[in-house]
């Protein structure tokens, strides 16, 4: 039997992780399926604000997993501006914090089963916690990755958002290992701490060795003279970081601009547009590069 099962719902690719109905019974065998229940309640709820979210910026749902642990939707955010990203991502944990009100207000209302309330409003408490801590992959990380990009540049940004994770992660694998010397079975603390560690050398450098290669690749058509080129088209309204995730390993890139009726407007190399980036922005979109390029050539 397979331990994943994957269909797809109109453009969404759905997998789903069989390994949850072996979660469900040892839950019901240890007593905490109820629990159980309410932190996946509470995980699907995180993820549905992402997702509606996204839609509400027309962004769209690419997969969705569904796994013992909750759900993950995988959402292509590439045509969101810097503040719809971290509106998407600080969506989660607002849901959990409404969580952990109402829970609250039903607490301190006697409405019955207060023990139900008081654990909801628990683990809604420590999910929103944990989702803002600023290390990756947690929503708190990729918040604190698009606002330092627009300070610090896509190098130091990554470095440093990967340095604190890792960080992070042994602090947290340390105290789970000190909470097992203390006579405990709860390894929750180490398999988070190994998640991070794991998770932090994930999907973080496929723009950074684009930018490199660009780099090197300057130096080596400088030294050879000639090298093999590729045209890309953009509209103006796509923004400079975009670009980095089409570039080609082994191809020196001309990019062609269009505005709206599809006339070109500029011609770039993708030094220019490199350059752009860290004199600039990555977010910019190519016509706002045009015009802070058009205007800084012209009070030369």
């Amino acid at each position: 039997m397979k331990r994943e099962l994957s269909f797809k719902v109109g453009d969404i690719n759905i997998l789903f992780d069989c390994l949850i109905m072996v979660v469900i019974f040892i839950m019901l065998a240890t007593g905490y399926l109820l629990e159980f229940f309410i932190i996946l309640a509470s995980i699907f709820l995180h993820e549905l604000g992402h997702i509606l979210t996204a839609v509400r910026f027309g962004c769209k749902i690419t997969f969705l997993k569904i796994l013992p642990i909750g759900m993950n939707a995988v959402v292509d955010t590439d045509i969101c501006s810097r503040s719809e990203r971290v509106l998407i991502d600080i969506s989660g944990p607002l849901i959990n914090i409404l969580l952990a009100f109402f829970s609250f207000i039903a607490y301190i209302c006697c409405i019955p089963f207060k023990s139900i309330w008081h654990f909801l409003m628990l683990a809604n408490i420590y999910l929103a916690l944990f989702n803002l801590l600023p290390v990756m992959p947690l929503d708190g990380g990729r918040i604190l990755k698009d606002i330092l990009i627009e300070v610090f540049g896509i190098f130091f940004t990554n470095r440093l958002i990967k340095y604190l994770s890792i960080c992070f992660s042994f602090v947290v694998i340390s105290a789970g290992i000190c909470q097992l010397t203390q006579e405990t079975s709860n390894f929750s603390l180490v398999v988070i701490g190994f998640y991070i560690l794991t998770s932090s050398f994930k999907g973080m450098e496929a723009a950074i060795m684009n930018i490199k290669n660009v780099i090197y690749r300057r130096s080596r058509l400088l030294k050879k003279g000639i090298y093999q080129a590729r045209d890309l088209v953009v509209v103006r309204n796509m923004h400079l970081s975009d670009i980095i995730k089409n570039l080609d390993f082994d191809r020196f890139h001309i990019i062609h601009v269009l505005d709206d009726e599809l006339k070109l407007i500029k011609t770039f190399t993708e030094h220019e547009v490199i350059e752009g980036i860290l004199r600039h922005s990555s977010e910019l979109t190519f016509g706002e590069f045009i015009e802070k390029d058009y205007s800084s050539n012209c009070s030369k």
